[in-house]
């Protein structure tokens, strides 16, 4: 006998005795069963298993239930949940295919098949599955939403932004759809649709951290970085040791030349874990502006040191040793920061080269003069 009949009748047993175990399991040849509590309870306990995340069992319960009570919708329909659960999408269809066939619940079995489909990454078929829930009630969010999945994972992007419009239709107050429309409208390069999105979205759900989140990174990427303020300080209040957050607090308030604000930012990035790839010259930066040119300079040996910003850097390396009056050292660093050729440094360090000069020589001319400054 097979192990997964051994756990069925083993059940049985327990629930029913140990009498007439076959004689009552299996119908009668020609003659549809008339299903007893016994269907029930393999369905029962095929749920346990599933719970217990024990699926191996609940497939073996589930294959048993189905072969003994062939005509039992149930049946077919947790056989077919075991076996997407076990990742054998293509069997897991065939069985919710034989459900369907005896009466199970068209919406819940096109729904099941086209979560398979998708596993599988047969987008057309996971489509048609929706469509056919959509024909039997075009109001369903569910199907109008996973609709819109697909489609935007085929880079059907106007297609996508049909169906979620028509989910938030039924349901206007559905962050999930607005935030795909916000996401959907970005994609394809819709930066003002993609803003309205997530403003609206905020409007249903003022404090949400994922569209205070995204409505500040794309106002940062657009340089708004008056009105992305507001937004980053709310997500301080639900979210403070986030190092992103303050990483775009930083960026927020250099974009402003506000430098004491940013250097307190990106000295709490620092703090709290966060990444400061790109943010080098910014903090070195804002460090030289605020009179702090220690922490300036060793923040530009980091830098370099991590290949990050590097003729950013060897630029402000640059100005800070014009600030001592060290104008050979700069104009060493301004070499090194145009030996680089990186947009836009190459050029302003050329100038700064030259500027350099003029400051030695007239420093030279002053002291031969006797004078000062």
């Amino acid at each position: 006998m097979r192990k997964s009949s051994l756990i069925y009748f083993g059940l049985v047993w327990l629930v029913f005795g140990a009498t007439s175990v076959l004689a009552d399991s299996v119908p009668k040849p020609g003659v549809a069963p008339a299903f007893t509590s016994k269907a029930d309870v393999m369905l029962s306990t095929a749920e346990t298993f599933i719970r217990a995340r024990d699926y191996e069992k609940a497939l073996a319960v589930a294959e048993d239930l189905a072969k003994v009570y062939s005509n039992y919708a149930p049946g077919w329909m947790i056989l077919g949940h075991c076996r997407s659960l076990a990742g054998e999408f293509e069997a897991s269809n065939e069985a919710y295919e034989t459900a369907l066939s005896i009466g199970a619940d068209a919406n819940q079995v096109y729904n099941r098949m086209a979560y398979n489909h998708v596993k599988m990454e047969e987008w057309a078929k996971a489509r048609h599955r929706y469509e056919a829930i959509l024909d039997l009630d075009h109001t369903d969010v569910n199907a109008l939403v996973q609709h819109a999945y697909i489609d935007e994972k085929l880079n059907n992007f106007e297609d996508a932004i049909v169906f979620c419009k028509k989910a938030l239709d039924v349901k206007p107050s559905n962050t999930k759809v607005i935030a795909a429309l916000a996401r959907i409208e970005a994609k394809r390069g819709e930066k003002s649709e993609a803003r309205f999105w997530l403003k609206k979205g905020l409007e249903v759900d003022p404090e949400s951290k994922l569209f205070l989140n995204k409505l500040s990174v794309l106002l940062i990427n657009e340089q708004s970085y008056e009105e992305a303020l507001p937004h980053l300080e709310k997500l301080l209040v639900v979210d403070p040791d986030n190092p992103a957050i303050h990483r775009n607090v930083g960026i927020a308030y250099y974009g402003l030349s506000k430098k004491k604000e940013a250097k307190e930012a990106f000295e709490v990035l620092r703090r709290t874990g966060g990444k400061m790839n790109g943010l080098y010259g910014p903090l070195a930066e804002s460090y030289r502006a605020t009179g702090e040119k220690a922490k300036a300079m060793a923040v530009v040996k980091e830098g370099i040191r991590e290949k990050d910003q590097v003729a950013w850097l060897y630029c402000i390396w640059g100005k800070l040793l014009e600030e001592s009056e060290n104008y050979d050292g700069a104009i060493d660093k301004f070499k090194k920061a145009a030996e680089l050729r990186e947009k836009p440094w190459t050029g302003y360090a050329e100038k700064q080269i030259a500027r350099q000069i003029k400051l030695k020589k007239r420093a030279e001319l002053m002291a031969a003069q006797g004078g000062g400054k």
